[in-house]
């Protein structure tokens, strides 16, 4: 998140590494980087640092997800999946610990380039190593399996209803409102589409394999050893689609041999837009005061609502 949490300070930060990891860090600094989750960069005495994350505890069991997810993407690279990040276990061998609403963990922090731009060329070919690596090994124990349902189905189906009224939360509301009310004709087209899609992933169950989920150029980080990959919280057994719709979108077409469904890409690609829109409607429809973080949320709204649809294959109904 672009802004520090209000009930979760520097100094408690700094707290929870010396008692929980044993880390003599001394100083902790928020960093306004990516949406969902909280950054912060604590440094030691003699200069080590280390990379820390808040997840919002936002239903229960969320922190025991956050364990077992930690512990297969640990597991995968203990098998030799050097460019896995792992998380750094506390001194009582858990890989999270709660703090208030929130569950903290901790990697190393990596020197290197945070690569932008495109997801193309050489990006995408080393990405698709990467890639063939992860989804060529076994599922490691512990993680968890993609669930097709929509989380926020109600949602979407009820945004017609509640965007009828005004959304005066914050100073960004109307803008939003009015560019869902703008776009409510598609919405059930996408989420039946959606549906669709679904049923044949669920047909191909046999062959779904481990996923990273998010593995954009946004996880990752080019260091001297090689790219590393970050952010392995979404880590799911899954049909290998999940992992390359960027791919497929970004570069045009998948580096190398790999057989994709064009069905399953445009399932995630549709899944992807229905999550944002649901989120960041429901964000900016509640309270908000215009922070950078409600700037991005309103962004990334228009951007799912305005992009063009998928469409890879002839004969789509």
């Amino acid at each position: 998140m672009r802004e520090a949490p209000p009930d979760l300070g520097d100094a408690d930060v700094v707290t929870l590494l010396r008692d929980a990891w044993g880390l003599p860090a001394i100083s902790a600094e928020h960093l306004p980087w990516g949406f969902g989750a909280w950054h912060w960069r604590a440094t030691e005495a003699g200069g080590r640092r280390w990379f820390v994350t808040a997840d919002r505890l936002w239903r229960p069991g969320r922190q025991d997800q956050l364990e077992a997810t930690y512990g297969a993407a640990r597991e995968l690279f203990d098998r030799g999946l050097a460019f896995v990040v792992p998380t750094v276990p506390t001194t009582a061998g858990a890989l999270t610990r709660h703090l208030g609403g929130y569950a903290l963990s901790v990697t190393e922090w990596l020197e290197g380039d945070r690569p932008t731009g495109a997801l193309t060329g050489l990006a995408a070919e080393q990405t698709m190593t990467a890639l063939a690596a992860l989804h060529s090994e076994q599922p490691p124990s512990g993680i968890g399996v993609w669930d097709h349902a929509l989380p926020d189905r109600a949602d979407l189906e009820g945004l017609a209803v509640t965007s009828e009224q005004e959304w005066s939360g914050g100073p960004l509301g109307a803008e939003a409102r009015a560019q869902v009310r703008a776009h409510l004709p598609e919405i059930p087209v996408w989420i039946a589409r959606y549906d669709t899609r679904v049923t044949v992933a669920l047909g191909t169950r046999a062959g779904w394999v481990a996923t990273h989920g998010e593995p954009g150029l946004h996880n990752q980080i080019v260091t001297a050893q090689g790219r590393r990959w970050v952010d392995w919280e979404s880590l799911r057994v899954a049909p290998r689609e999940r992992d390359l719709t960027d791919l497929a979108r970004t570069a045009g077409q998948i580096p190398g041999d790999v057989v994709a469904d064009p069905e399953l890409l445009e399932m995630f690609d549709l899944r992807w837009r229905l999550d944002e829109i649901a989120a960041f409607s429901a964000w900016l429809r509640g309270p908000h005061t215009g922070t950078e973080s409600d700037r991005v949320a309103l962004a990334g709204l228009l951007e799912e609502l305005t992009r063009p649809d998928w469409l890879q294959f002839a004969g789509d109904p």
